[in-house]
């Protein structure tokens, strides 16, 4: 079972899943990264929308968007605790389109601690920033909703009570939320928890086994139609299987069973299945690899449906051309299904159903023998959808300056 993250509400999207120059470290050594960064990047689509349907939103099609932020890189024993994680604290600048400034703050932290025969996880997810544009809110006549910033949070806490190897309980419990500050967007405004129990078996010459079933309860607490909350749950029975194969691979895979349904009725149950699959692979000294895909169900933050069914493949590589440069590149497709409840059907001029993502991206990181780091990055994203209303492409481009003060 993979540790409760899979509410939905620590999902970013993609174009914020690019090029960052991340340096190999090893799980097991303490290290502590403190320092600021200026990532000056061109985007040749910000609207994220067709040339004939940007004049809707009245911003420059192209933009160049300035991002000095405040970071952290953790993964440091702290007595009895680990604490893994990287956090960031920066505001956007826009050349061209100074509406679309706001505060960006990101987190992803995780600590492991044993208290008696019990490990314990808690965690937490935050993504606060100025929304993906793509999707069709209207505001006052036709003009499209722009001047939004989104908050995507998450808290878990997880438990797995036995021995150190063989069987173990499993346990959790996650709280989320996802939160737009503009008035005609806060109707997909939603809350979640979820909650999990299982068996599992570890053991180092057999890998990690885990049985487990969960329920995810999820409320769009401003959707209320005749005193009806638009809301829905979701219940999954799964296993999953993780070990290392030799010292070179580690693969991991998941299945579940996933059973959706609508407390009042309002038409739109699921029932199918889903998964997670990783694989990562050290070929050679100084290449490694990856490849991902998944399948679940998930809320909606950027409009009116009631969740997605999403399938993601991606995969990735990246290789140490010396000790002080890296070079990587990765690719993404995202497939996603859109439902709607009775309660809240898709806009009628131009209804979004479903609709295909695909981003591409590279990078070169350099690093310095003093405190700075730079990288270089670029990429194309690509949408089309059963609307072409929601079709567009575009490039993107960027440098990155980081200074530590700790390293």
């Amino acid at each position: 079972m993979k540790w409760i993250l899979r509410t939905g509400a620590a999902a970013l999207p993609l174009s914020l899943c690019y090029a960052s120059p991340v340096w190999a470290q090893n799980s097991a050594e303490d290290t502590f990264e403190l320092g600021v960064e200026l990532d000056t990047q061109y985007d040749s689509n910000i609207t994220n929308t067709s040339d004939s349907r940007a004049e809707l939103t009245n911003l420059e099609g192209s933009d160049v968007i300035f991002r000095p932020s405040l970071f952290m890189v953790v993964n440091k024993d702290l007595g009895g605790f680990r604490l893994r994680g990287n956090a960031s604290a920066g505001y956007d600048i826009h050349a061209e389109n100074s509406r679309l400034d706001s505060e960006r703050l990101l987190a992803e932290l995780n600590a492991d601690t044993r208290l008696a025969i019990c490990s314990v996880r808690p965690g937490l997810s935050f993504s606060r920033q100025q929304q993906q544009l793509g999707d069709r809110f209207v505001g006052e006549g036709t003009n499209f909703v722009v001047d939004n910033v989104q908050t995507v949070q998450e808290y878990r806490l997880n438990l797995g009570c036995g021995q150190e190897f063989g069987l173990r309980a499993l346990g959790g419990i996650s709280y989320g939320r996802g939160d737009n500050s503009n008035e005609l967007r806060q109707f997909s405004d939603y809350e979640t928890m979820t909650y999990t129990a299982g068996l599992g078996y570890h053991h180092p010459s057999v890998g990690e086994l885990d049985l487990y079933v969960s329920q995810e309860d999820t409320d769009y607490q401003n959707r209320i139609t005749d005193g009806v909350n638009d809301n829905y749950r979701v219940r999954r029975y799964g296993a999953s299987f993780e070990r290392d194969i030799g010292a070179r691979l580690r693969g991991r895979v998941e299945g579940f069973a996933i059973d959706l349904d609508t407390p009042e009725n309002s038409g739109s149950d699921f029932n199918g299945t889903g998964w997670d699959f990783d694989l990562s692979a050290t070929l050679g000294a100084r290449t490694t690899a990856y490849l991902t895909a998944g399948r679940d169900v998930q809320p909606v933050l950027n409009n009116d449906a009631l969740y997605t069914k999403a399938t993601t493949l991606g995969g990735g590589f990246s290789y140490a051309v010396s000790d002080r440069v890296v070079l990587s590149g990765s690719y993404t497709h995202l497939d996603r299904n859109y439902v709607y409840s009775d309660f809240s059907l898709p806009n009628e001029e131009s209804p979004l159903l479903d609709d295909n993502l695909d981003l591409f991206s590279a990078s070169a990181s350099f690093r310095g023998a003093g405190p700075f780091q730079f990288s270089v990055y670029g990429g194309y994203e690509d949408r089309s959808s059963n609307d072409t209303f929601y079709d567009y492409d575009g490039f993107f481009a960027g440098v990155k300056i980081r200074y530590l003060f700790i390293r």
